[in-house]
């Protein structure tokens, strides 16, 4: 080039329009992580909430289940609290990996009889969130859902 030449204009920009700052960049992580981390309980929440309902429609699936092996079997169907979930018999009706609710039985054992009928208890899952109680009803083997105000049969 000889003197006197003018130099264009993309070759004469600073260094610091070709990118981000150091500044620039630890605000958008600090942005990022503050709603990472307002996130997170809501997340934590949602997927308690969703085990507890998944455990809900197991516990559902194995009490039906438990009456119609009595009435098509002709045998009584022991109902109890596995670590893995409810068992039939003693085996695990739906096992389940390791899950974050928790069931307990009064009486520790609801006996199914081949007629129909059932000795009665109740049923409930704990989770971090909430709990659901199911109440079965002696003899007629009814199953009531005694979640929050409203009781459902079914």
């Amino acid at each position: 080039m000889a003197t006197g030449d003018t130099v264009p204009a993309a070759f004469t920009s600073c260094a610091r329009d070709r990118g981000f700052t150091l500044i620039e960049a630890l605000v958008v992580l600090a942005v990022v992580g503050l709603i990472a981390g307002l996130a997170y309980p809501a997340i934590e929440r949602a997927q308690a909430g969703l085990a507890l309902r998944e455990a809900r429609g197991a516990a559902e699936a194995t009490l039906a289940s438990a009456r119609a092996r009595a009435l098509r079997t002709g045998a009584p169907v022991d109902l109890s609290a596995g670590r893995q979930g409810l068992a039939l018999n003693g085996r695990v009706a739906r096992p389940e990996a390791v899950s974050p609710v928790r069931i307990e039985i009064a009486p520790a054992d609801i006996r199914f009889l081949p007629d129909g009928s059932v000795t009665g208890g109740r049923v409930t899952l704990i989770a971090a969130n909430g709990s659901t109680t199911f109440a079965i009803a002696p003899g007629t083997g009814t199953v009531t859902s005694l979640e929050g105000q409203g009781a459902t049969s079914r």
